[in-house]
């Protein structure tokens, strides 16, 4: 259920962030994201990837993390 909640909270928020791409010039960068989750997202690599790049952005919030497996 708990998962369910998240999974709708997340795909909502990348809809409002793609509604964005009219305004800016980063399709490119969705185009991206989309063939990370279609091909790759089951990849180790992949995880550690975004992890590190977080941690450098220092993106999240202290109420997000980055679950294993």
């Amino acid at each position: 259920m708990e998962r369910t909640i998240v999974k709708a909270g997340l795909t909502q928020r990348f809809k409002d962030y793609l509604q964005l791409v009219d305004k800016h010039d980063f399709i490119g960068s969705y185009r991206i994201i989309v063939e990370l989750l279609e091909q790759a997202v089951a990849e180790i690599m992949l995880h550690k990837i975004l992890q590190g790049l977080v941690h450098y952005l220092n993106v999240l919030r202290g109420d997000i993390t980055i679950e294993e497996g």
